[in-house]
């Protein structure tokens, strides 16, 4: 918006009312070109100081104005000074030109140094790579003949330049000074400009003009922003007649002409002459569009790039495309030996009849299809004469005889004259006078029903013709031929005549029919796309303008397709690769050899080749074709659009492994090394060669490693292929269990292999999604970007990382050191400080055997080489090789004899040429660094690539990394349909037109029966098969009932959506305000009569219904059938609308068992013809469908018709009337609005559907074989329509183009409808008693059929729906809200189903038959021999035992235990983590039990908050302590108590010996802990209340407590619990029955150790009468956010002075020293709280919570005046408190006075300073609360020590420090003398005193 652009061109900025260029200065607000300039904005740079160069850098330089960057060119500010105007003032930097940066694409650059000269950068000035483009200078211009002249020679020798590139503008001295003076005055010469010195000859002035004018494109993007802003849209017409020209404008702007997407158009025509220049007109941007079919739309494409936008439909099937046929009287594929069993090599000597040479259907398709592939059908021959193009010439010889009439321009002989061959047939037609005419009154077997007459009359064979062919026929000749009597040619069989529909191989192609051209350019301006709409729309008025059959639009054209998002060469074009096979033979006349390139220009690589290698002497020329990237290069190559391509590393291993391509010429980069291969190695430092380190797993893993960069070719797939091939990393399945997903694989194991990682992403991602892997980046320079630019990506940067000591090895090739040592050259010294790391000897080359001197001998040893790599290296297809150019080309190569090995490229070509074609980014062709070439042995063979690329296995190993261990490349398509047959041709077509090398995966396609929609989803489910494809109701049941996912969609209106759209409509007349209807609501639709597609159909039942069902208050309410008879959708509707006509039966509906339900077709009724006003059919029921719903409405049987988006402009179609959208009106959900407003008001639609999708699991999605698949199945491919005549399979019959949509949310942006299809669902679970059940294991249709089997039927009048979440948790809220009606559940979640979600329980699983009761029982169990000394279940014993649970809040290991303990404080005192990270029953128990516990696993929310582990609950664990580790689970916590000696612990329940195994003599050797001591383990002691620690309710089945009394009722008596309390699970079925019942795995129901089911009181009171351990559930949950309440008695402590052996445990993960620890500190905790508890009358917990070693205790001390100056308020009086009774104690004061310790012995020499004035200071990270200390003295061994005791009490809300009753206390700490502690090895110290019986003493 501020800018200073100034001046005018002819045309522009602005276009004045004359039609002349004016100055922009904004409007509306905008500020133009003008704003920021200074004067009046022209030109003049009199008038406006910042016009020009100089003033556009004023502008810029000018301080406080003007403007922040200057667009000038590269001299400017240098020549500044000299073309200043006046007005103009000298730049603020003058003297230092360096402080003006130049803005680059990777940064700001310095451009000028300090004096004004040039910067310069790696040998070049900064401005040549920093620049906004290249500008040519002037030049001078001719037409192209003109080169060819005498004239144009003598030009360049009288300037000086016959023989030189450049010369002076004074020609060498001929031309004197006075006549430069002239020649350069271009105010009166007008020919060289004045500041003109010498002159440049341009190299192929016809061709070189873009190599010269770089620029190019900017100025031509500039040029087409003027065309495409305007609002005419100019045609080109391939003609020269003016007549046709001027009705052209006439007939288009009348048709096309008004205003399309906001903008007004309109159409002129201009004459382009021809084809080829209409093309040229269009890609220049003179013109913009015009129409072409066959061979011109392919070079429209193919020479220009222009795109298609709109094209021709010719037989109503949506498609803009035909196909080409092979078509044989039925007769010649019968008997035993026929004449033709498919389109085969049995074509060969037959008689052809042909449409015409080189027209579409009739040769291009056939003949093109022949000739390509491996083994072609047709040899490719040329004409030895070269007189006859190579496509004809091969035909010819192929048939016996052959009609192929017509000339093009350039064909079939060259120049466009006939060939005899192709007419020789064409002489048999009855009255033919011209047999090479393409004309049918002069030769009757042209085009095509002359090639079919030419066929059917019996003088040919086999007619090439178009799938219409045959109707044309008998239109044209009024005869009645039939398609039975004829047969199609496929690849392997004859076929009827519509089998082409189902079967992509019986068609020779599927070309796109004539469509609309335009440039990408102006296809994406506003113009082109106002243009493409209006086009959209078919006009049959264009058709055949002014008699002219074939423009605009043909004479058979009856519709339009808009094809702009189509891609050209895919979806829209898909007989390309056709027309590509006959340019491929038309390439082989001349010598012509077609290059694709990467990198470059195609110009630049062309002009180097051709002069390089090209010309009259070598009989060869080369073309050139630009690529993105040399991927699509061999994709080019390998599909016969170019014929060479040079790549190397990756690109060439998958030239042959994917492409099938083989090398022919190699480069040679290293004449010491003298091979066209290079050697990886592995470094390392000379240092790190000591004790026996070698290239082996021992020295290698854990190493840190440096790689040139991820997949890169030395530094990653040699050397990690060679360690993969050796076993050196394991890859293994085991290997991969925690491989991320996403991950490449290759990735994972060296991230995990090594210690840390660098190999940077340099093109090539290691994971699925594009970003970065850390485990491979943390060696890098740059850890978070780790991509190419890191300082230690590449050859020379992976050693530089060794060298920096990053790395402890360096991945790179043997010339690595070499390069490092020329890339430090011309670098200063001092940016790279270790640049005398320039020895090699201070390197080593890491061999098998061990290290060796980095020598180029020695990288070349296979034990010292981690792989030998081929350079780069020319490839082609193997059929190459024997065509004329191969030879042609090895010749002009300098390979003279096919037997030379080598020549130098200097040797072969001139040295500056030599050089050109090694300028890679230029030509893109030979490397810089190549110094000879090696012309390869067997080059047409897979066997001399493999010998050349040696190290093939390596790559091979990184490729097969990424497939899935155990994976095959077959993807299993499931056909939803019990037919054999159809299941055979789906295999045939699906893997003809999907199968092949996808996205580097080899894909096939092969498919199976699923009998069923739903069988097919559980088989897909279940992994059987990979996916399918689905509509409407099975497409959200694939996902609602099995999860499925969808994959691609079909797209039926040519749109980019996957989906279409549902409205309600009626008459204009009836809606608006105090009319019928106001909107989609329930006053307007209640009772009124209603139009329906037909019942559950999709946008016309389930969309619209479902809307209607949704809701707190739904318009439809939802009322079931009193006779249970009825669907409840239906049985709704039909109370809620007065009259319906909704036909249609499904399965399951309208009526139960999919009988009709008569008021759904009362309203049909009323349609005229009707003879079954139920019926799903038209014909019988004209209401029905679409059309049939939108008639019954506007013939006013109806009010409402609910249909879909498209539905009139289908209807007009269908029936041609012209019902226009203005007299209708849709329905939105407060107003009535015009049928469009759907498009922008999502209330105006009753719901968004999705279209028929490919489904399959998450898991097959996210594979490499799915990712495959989805890339296959992306390209719509019309023969997989319909196969076999199945309408819906495996395309549809009206899809036009495939949508990618698995990166959308299901329930979200692909299927929005899916509420509306939950609305029926529900609606259907009112009906005939059907339970839905919710399970979280298992699958939904075991589920379903275990229970209707075992409980379901008409018998007990209840069935089954069950439906799979993702967790118990989930079940739970879909109970709770009514998505399901019950869900069995056990521990901690039936707990959670009564305390959060309000259920109740309704049975029980009983599984032990001796209990008889619905519960089991916790117990703790010991050794016997744990029980001497009256052991019982209490403080004392359980204090002195490790605890093992059976896992972190598992019901009976934890829950039961636990929860017991914590509610007794007498027991287990709660207690809260200070720093609040552990829930409170984790921290308890921890602390409890100070000998060690093992409660392994972890929860969402705990131990730790958020999930995590709490290491103090693993001391005692086995393993890693997750759910598996060994002493998991009941068996492990039993295990873990047996194994470990006698004082351990094992929480388990009543049967757990049992259910181990356990024998009766080892059950004698365990009891169970009770409260009264040690008892047997027995079933009554474990039910006994001393013993057990708590009654755990089984698993149980929960519900609502409203859930339907009638269903629950009818649900207990199916279960055998309707008049008793107690049953069997079993009762009532067979063996087979139950087990599928109880088959936890497969149902999700019952649990397998299920006996008996036990009915409930289904209430809160039953529920806890139930559960009995209620309580201790609650206790757990309650201790998740415990704190301490206000008035705690907490008392947090933190000890200095700790001894070394005590501290050593805090941390420790040894057990013994974990124990030594919690057991010193706990008996601190349990004598300072009995002392205070003693002392002050109230209860006190101490917590410990920091410890620190004796050598800190000393910078803890201070002075007395510190505490004393920082204690105030409550705080400080609270510090004084508890001060003074500690100063009470006659052994030791605080404060101002000295202490001393009583008794003491030490001698004055041995006492420590004096600590008279030292009192405990407030320290950093002390609570705020309050804080006061003591300190003891100690007596052991002699020694005087000090252990300081720090008190922290936590701030409470009232700000008090310690608690009440520690505050009110008025008695001093009798005991306080006597807490001397002595260390653990001295207990006979005067002072010692036991501590609970333990080894410490107090």
């Amino acid at each position: 918006d501020n800018v200073c652009a100034p001046g005018t061109t002819a045309n522009g900025p602005k276009i004045g009312n004359d039609g002349q260029g004016q100055i922009y200065d904004g409007d509306d607000g905008n500020g133009g070109l003008c704003k920021l300039c200074k004067g009046d904005c022209s030109g003049d740079t009199e008038a406006e100081p910042y016009a020009g160069y100089a003033g556009a850098l004023y502008c810029m330089d000018e301080e406080n104005a003007g403007g922040d960057i200057a667009f000038v060119k590269h001299s400017t500010p240098v020549d500044y000074p000299t073309i200043k105007k006046a007005n103009q003032g000298d730049l603020t930097s003058a003297g230092d030109l360096s402080n003006y940066v130049g803005i680059c694409d990777s940064g700001c650059k310095k451009l000028y140094t300090p004096s004004g000269s040039f910067a310069m950068e790696n040998g070049k000035r900064v401005y040549e790579t920093c620049n906004t483009g290249k500008s040519a200078s002037n030049a001078m211009v001719a037409r192209k003949e003109f080169v060819d002249s005498t004239a144009y020679t003598a030009l360049l020798a009288a300037m000086g330049l016959s023989s030189a590139q450049s010369a002076a503008i004074n020609a060498g001295g001929q031309i004197t000074s006075s006549e430069v003076a002239n020649l350069i005055d271009e105010g009166q010469t007008g020919l060289w400009s004045d500041d003109t010195e010498r002159l440049y000859k341009l190299a192929n002035p016809k061709t070189g003009f873009k190599d010269f004018f770089t620029a190019y494109d900017s100025f031509e993007k500039i040029r087409v922003s003027d065309l495409t802003e305007g609002e005419e849209v100019k045609v080109c017409v391939p003609s020269t007649s003016d007549e046709l020209v001027e009705a052209c404008s006439a007939v288009m702007n009348a048709q096309y002409g008004g205003t399309y997407e906001g903008k007004d158009i309109s159409f002129k025509c201009y004459k382009g002459n021809s084809d080829d220049n209409c093309m040229k007109r269009i890609s220049e941007g003179t013109d913009h569009i015009t129409t072409f079919g066959g061979d011109e739309l392919f070079l429209s494409h193919e020479l220009y790039g222009l795109e298609a936008l709109v094209a021709e439909s010719y037989d109503d099937r949506s498609t803009a495309s035909y196909y080409g046929l092979a078509v044989v009287k039925k007769s010649m594929c019968e008997g035993e030996s026929p004449a033709f069993t498919g389109f085969d090599k049995k074509l060969q000597g037959k008689k052809a009849c042909h449409t015409g040479y080189r027209k579409t259907a009739g040769w291009v398709l056939p003949v093109g299809k022949m000739l390509q592939g491996e083994d072609p059908i047709m040899p490719t021959v040329t004409d030895p004469n070269g007189q006859v193009n190579t496509d004809a010439y091969s035909a010819s010889q192929f048939f016996s005889r052959m009609c192929a009439p017509r000339t093009t321009s350039d064909g079939p002989s060259k120049g466009g004259s006939t060939y005899a061959p192709l007419c020789d047939l064409c002489q048999e037609a009855t009255g033919v006078t011209d047999s090479c005419a393409g004309d049918q009154d002069e030769n009757p077997y042209y085009d095509y029903t002359g090639a079919f007459r030419c066929m059917d009359e019996g003088a040919g064979d086999v007619a090439f013709v178009k799938h219409t062919t045959i109707d044309d026929y008998n239109g044209q000749f009024g005869t009645d031929k039939v398609k039975e009597d004829y047969r199609i040619l496929c690849d392997n069989k004859c076929a009827n005549w519509d089998e082409y529909l189902t079967d992509g191989t019986c068609i020779t192609g599927e070309s796109a029919s004539k469509a609309v051209v335009a440039t990408q350019a102006f296809k994406e301006s506003l113009l082109g796309k106002a243009a493409r709409a209006s086009l959209s729309n078919f006009k049959a008025a264009a058709k055949e303008i002014n008699g002219e059959e074939e423009f605009f639009w043909s004479a058979s054209t009856s519709s339009i397709i808009d094809v702009a998002d189509q891609e050209f060469k895919g979806d829209f074009f898909q007989a390309y690769s056709n027309f590509q096979a006959i340019r491929a033979a038309d390439a082989l006349d001349a010598g012509e050899i077609r290059v694709c390139i990467s990198t470059g220009s195609a110009d630049s690589c062309a002009n180097a080749l051709n002069n390089a290698y090209g010309g009259a002497a070598n009989s060869v020329r080369f073309s050139c074709s630009l690529a993105n990237s040399d991927a699509e290069c061999l994709t080019n190559v390998e599909s016969g659009q170019q014929d060479i391509t040079v790549v190397g590393g990756n690109e060439l291993f998958l030239a042959n492994a994917e492409h099938g391509l083989v090398a022919y010429v190699a480069e040679v980069v290293d004449t010491q090394i003298d091979t066209a291969s290079y050697y990886g190695v592995a470094v390392v430092k000379t240092q790190a060669c000591a004790a026996g380190a070698a290239f082996n797993k021992e020295t290698l893993q854990g190493l840190v490693a440096c790689s040139t960069g991820y997949r890169k070719t030395a530094g990653w797939v040699l050397p990690v292929g060679k360690m993969l091939d050796k076993g050196i990393i394991d890859d293994s399945a085991s290997s991969l269990d925690d491989q991320p997903d996403g991950v490449n694989q290759d990735a994972y194991l060296v991230g995990e292999f090594f210690g840390s990682v660098c190999a940077p992403d340099r093109g090539t991602s290691p994971t699925a999604d594009g970003s970065r892997y850390g485990n491979l980046c943390t060696g890098c320079d740059d850890t978070t970007k780790c991509d190419g630019d890191d300082q230690y990506a590449g050859y020379t940067g992976a050693l530089q990382c060794l060298i920096d000591g990053k790395a402890e090895v360096a991945f790179v090739k043997q010339s690595t050191f070499n390069a490092y040592l020329s890339e430090l050259q011309g670098e200063n010294p001092d940016e790279r400080p270790d640049v005398n790391a320039g020895d090699k000897s201070k390197y080593k080359l890491l061999c098998d055997s061990g290290c060796k001197d980095w020598t180029d001998e020695n990288a070349m040893l296979d034990e010292c080489a981690t792989g030998k790599s081929a350079s780069n290296a020319l490839v082609g297809r193997k059929s190459f090789v024997d065509t004329r150019a191969f030879p042609l080309l090895m010749s002009a190569l300098g390979f003279k004899s096919l037997n030379a090995l080598e020549v130098n490229l200097g040797d072969a070509i001139y040295p500056d040429l030599a050089e050109s074609v090694k300028d890679e980014e230029r030509v893109g062709f030979w490397s810089k660094d190549t110094a000879t070439l090696t012309k390869l042995l067997s080059p047409e063979t897979d066997e001399g690539f493999k010998d050349f690329f040696s190290a093939y296995g390596n790559f091979k190993a990184i490729r097969d990394s990424d497939l899935p261990s155990g994976s095959d490349t077959q993807v299993h398509v499931c056909v939803p349909f019990d037919d054999e047959t159809l299941v055979s041709k789906c295999s045939e077509v699906m893997n003809a037109q999907y199968g092949g090398t996808i996205d580097g995966t080899d894909v096939s396609f092969k498919c199976y029966n699923g009998g069923s929609s739903e069988g097919c989803m559980k088989r897909i489910a279940d992994g059987t098969d990979h996916l399918t494809i689905f509509g409407g109701d099975e497409l959200f049941l694939s996902h609602e009932l099995y999860g499925l996912e969808a994959y691609v969609a079909e797209s039926t209106d040519g749109t980019s959506t996957a989906s279409y759209y549902g409205v309600a409509v009626v008459k204009a007349d009836k809606c608006g305000e105090g009319k019928a209807f106001t909107g989609f609501n329930k006053e307007s639709l209640q009772g009124k009569k209603a139009c329906h597609t037909g019942y559950r159909k999709t946008a016309g039942w389930v969309l619209p219904v479902g809307k209607m069902l949704q809701g707190e208050d739904p318009i439809m309410p939802t009322v079931t059938d009193p006779n249970g008879q009825v669907n409840t959708d239906a049985y709704s509707a039909s109370q809620f609308f007065s009259r319906m006509c909704a036909p249609r039966t499904t399965s399951d509906g309208p009526s139960k068992g999919g009988s009709t339900y008569a008021p759904l077709c009362d309203l049909c009724q009323e349609a005229t013809g009707v003879t079954d006003s139920c019926a799903g059919d038209q014909d019988e029921n004209p209401y029905y469908d679409y059309t049939g719903a939108f008639r019954c409405m506007d013939e006013g049987a109806g009010d409402v018709a609910f249909v879909k988006h498209t539905t009139i402009d289908d209807y007009n179609g269908q029936f041609g009337t012209d019902k226009v959208k203005e007299d209708y009106r849709i329905l939105c959900d407060n107003k009535c609005a015009n049928w469009d407003e759907y498009l922008t008001d999502g209330t105006c639609i009753t719901g968004e559907s999705a279209s028929k999708a490919v489904v399959a699991t998450q898991a097959f999605k996210e594979s490499l074989l799915g990712k495959a698949a989805r890339a296959s199945l992306s390209n719509f491919k019309a023969a997989a329509k319909e196969i076999n005549g199945e309408e819906e399979f495996f395309w549809s019959a009206s899809t036009s183009s495939i949508i990618d949509v698995a990166d959308q949310e299901f329930k979200g942006d692909f299927f929005q409808a899916y509420s509306n299809f939950q609305a029926i669902r529900a609606a259907d679970a009112l009906d005939a008693g059907e339970i839905r059940v919710c399970i979280s294991t298992g699958s939904a249709d075991s589920c379903a059929n275990a229970l209707n089997n075992a409980y379901g039927g008409a018998a007990n009048s209840v069935r089954f729906s069950c439906s799979l979440a993702n967790s118990d948790a989930e079940c739970l809220t879909n109970v709770e809200s009514g998505q399901q009606d019950i869900t069995v559940v056990g521990g901690n979640e039936l707990f959670l189903a009564n305390a959060e979600h309000g259920l109740v329980a309704y049975v029980a699983e009983v599984v032990d038959t001796q209990i008889d009761t619905a519960s089991y029982y916790g117990v703790a169990v010991v050794k016997t021999q744990a029980c001497a000394a009256g052991a019982a279940f209490n403080k004392e014993t359980l204090q002195g035992l490790v605890a093992c649970s059976t896992g972190y809040r598992k019901t009976s290991g934890w829950v039961l235990p636990v929860g017991k303990m914590l509610d007794d404080d007498d027991l287990m005192p709660q207690r809260a983590d200070p720093d609040g990270d552990i829930n409170g029953d984790a921290f308890s128990f921890a602390k409890f039990f100070r000998k060690g516990v093992c409660a392994p696993r972890v929860v969402a929310d705990g131990p730790k908050k958020g999930g995590e582990k709490y290491d103090e609950l693993c001391v005692a664990c086995a393993d890693d302590c997750s759910a598996e580790d060994s002493y998991a689970g009941y068996g492990g916590a039993l295990k873990c108590m047996r194994d470990n000696g006698n004082s351990r612990v094992a929480f388990v329940k009543h049967t757990t010996a049992d259910d181990e195994g356990l024998t009766e003599e080892e059950k004698s050797e365990l009891r169970l802990l009770c409260a009264d001591g040690c008892r047997e383990w027995t079933a009554d002691n474990a039910k006994s209340a001393v013993c057990s620690t708590g009654k755990s309710a089984t698993n149980a089945l929960v519900g609502r407590k409203d859930f339907d009394p009638t269903k629950k009722s009818n649900l207990l008596s199916a279960m055998g619990l309707g008049g008793t309390e107690m049953a069997n699970v079993d009762t009532g079925m067979s063996a087979a029955e139950k087990n599928a019942l109880v088959n936890e795995d497969e149902t999700g129901f019952w649990s397998a150790e299920t006996k008996r089911l036990k009915r409930l009181t289904a209430t809160d009171a039953g529920f806890r009468d139930f559960f009995t351990a209620y309580a201790q559930f609650e206790a757990i949950r309650a201790s998740e956010e415990f704190k301490d309440p206000e008035d705690s008695s907490n008392i947090e402590v933190r000890l200095s002075g700790l001894p070394e052996d005590v501290l050593a445990g805090k941390d420790s993960n040894v057990l013994s020293e974990k124990q030594k620890y919690n057991e010193w500190v706990g008996g601190f905790e349990d004598e300072m709280e009995k002392q205070l508890e003693q002392k002050c009358s109230c209860e006190v917990t101490v917590t410990v919570i920091e410890v620190t070693p004796v050598n800190r205790r000393r910078s803890l001390l201070a002075t007395s005046a510190d505490i004393k100056s920082r204690a105030s308020g409550s705080s400080a009086d609270n510090s004084k408190k508890v001060t003074d009774e500690i100063n009470s104690s006659k052994s030791f004061s605080i404060g101002d006075k000295d202490y001393t310790a009583s008794n003491a012995k030490a001698s004055q020499a041995e006492t420590p300073e004096t600590p008279s004035t030292r009192v405990v200071e407030k320290t950093e990270g002390m609570h705020d609360g309050g804080v006061a200390g003591i300190a003891v003295g100690l007596f052991f061994a002699g020694v005087f020590a000090t252990l300081i005791i720090w008190f922290i009490v936590h701030r409470s809300k009232g700000g008090r420090g310690l608690p009440d009753c520690v505050q009110q206390s008025q008695g001093s700490f009798q005991r306080m003398e006597e807490m001397k502690y002595n260390e653990y090895n001295n207990p006979t110290s005067q002072h010692a005193a036991p501590l609970n019986g333990n080894s410490g003493r107090v």
